[in-house]
């Protein structure tokens, strides 16, 4: 970049070091002014969307829609976002149009398919599975997804064959594991669905619907001991989740509440995320940054200080952290958290 500072290839590949470094905004930076070919627009999309911008992220791929409609790279990105921001509809209504601007994409097809199966629209998705699972017998996500499908409409040993097969090519999928072994239960086989829900658990221990499943089919072949120690397990993740979605909704509301212009309603609201989530920094420093426009700077310092604890590597708060105690005549303290920043 020292010897050409417009190297649309130079330019890639160091936002993407930076991607998957985690230094987000590092990435940001380097791209929000440069000249973006269709590679760079995807690089700063998902700069955003990893630092969980995400209408930042979709702006930038809207934009990029805009002068090349219908893209494969760009729609398929942009859905991306919009189910990771549980936009769940536009998502819909983007693939559908995708699809039949590129009909017989297997690509755009299986995201498609995957999406419809997320918004519950069965009957929607199970015509297109059947015709991508004819097309390509072979491919994980149509044999997976025909098996959720299947076992949504009760047809369990249809749903059983085809995540088995889904199993073969990828025997590391949590939730097809978790899937086989429900089908599994419901058709009385509990030794087989007590294995399946077993090496779903292993694979992801955080995910409470496994441990509740399984706690059922245990105390169906009568192991009750085993059996309440996964309800133990299943009511301590369930309320894990909860806390997880009130945080989010809260932080939420705040982030409207701030950019409404009501600094003190985002304040404490932010404060009722971070009691949901006691060990998110990120909430900690957007209550900074409220606490900022509310001028309460005893405060903000505190919010900072409790993010830096929790993240120690947390540059954005570190920079900000340097700024008050500058303002405030600490010249050394300043010094320290700029080049803590910096590093």
């Amino acid at each position: 970049l020292r010897v050409d500072p417009n190297s649309v290839t130079a330019l890639d590949w160091l936002a993407k070091a930076r991607i998957s470094d985690g230094q987000f905004s590092a990435a940001i930076d380097l791209l929000s002014t440069a000249q973006r070919d269709e590679e760079l627009t995807l690089d700063l999309a998902l700069a955003y969307s990893q630092a969980n911008l995400f209408d930042k992220a979709v702006d930038t791929l809207t934009a990029a829609l805009a002068k090349t409609p219908a893209d494969l790279q760009l729609s398929s990105a942009l859905a991306t976002v919009y189910v990771q921001s549980h936009r769940y509809q536009d998502a819909t209504n983007l693939l559908r149009d995708t699809v039949k601007e590129h009909p017989g994409d297997p690509t755009t097809e299986l995201l498609y398919l995957r999406v419809l199966v997320l918004q519950d629209d069965d009957a929607t998705a199970r015509p297109l599975v059947n015709r991508l699972l004819a097309a390509h017998p072979n491919s994980f996500d149509a044999l997976y997804l025909s098996g959720i499908l299947e076992s949504d409409a009760q047809e369990y040993a249809p749903a059983v064959e085809h995540l088995k097969a889904a199993i073969a090519l990828n025997p590391n999928h949590y939730d097809a594991h978790y899937n086989l072994g429900v089908a599994l239960s419901h058709m009385q086989q509990n030794d087989a669905a007590r294995e399946q829900l077993e090496k779903a658990v292993t694979l992801d221990p955080t995910q409470g619907e496994a441990h509740f499943h399984l706690a059922q089919v245990l105390r169906s072949l009568g192991k009750t001991e085993e059996a309440q120690a996964e309800f133990k397990l299943f009511k301590e993740r369930q309320d894990a989740t909860v806390k997880l979605a009130l945080g989010q909704t809260k932080a939420g509301q705040a982030a409207q509440a701030l950019k409404d212009g009501h600094a003190n309603q985002a304040a404490a609201l932010y404060r009722e995320a971070i009691e949901a989530q006691p060990q998110n920094a990120s909430f900690e420093y957007d209550l900074a940054m409220a606490l900022e426009l509310a001028g309460d700077k005893i405060q903000e310092r505190a919010a900072l200080e409790k993010a830096i604890q929790l993240n120690p590597g947390f540059a954005a708060a570190e920079n900000l952290l340097g700024s008050l105690t500058a303002e405030a005549g600490e010249t050394a303290a300043a010094e320290q958290h700029f080049r803590n920043a910096l590093a």
